[in-house]
């Protein structure tokens, strides 16, 4: 993936939020490189399943 964007940039694939489906999706997408994907999350940090007693 490129790591340099610019506003012109065109996506084959945006998502917003890093839930199961998009994190999936992400996962999938890096490895295929005719794939151009962004992912937008407002946290800072990913945090899987909070509130719950497994580490």
């Amino acid at each position: 993936m490129n790591s340099t964007k610019r506003p012109t940039d065109v996506y084959d694939v945006i998502g917003v939020g890093i839930g199961p489906f998009n994190l999936g999706l992400a996962a999938l997408a890096d490895s295929v490189s005719e794939i151009n994907a962004l992912f937008f999350e407002r946290n800072e940090s990913f945090n899987w399943h909070p509130g719950m007693l497994i580490e």
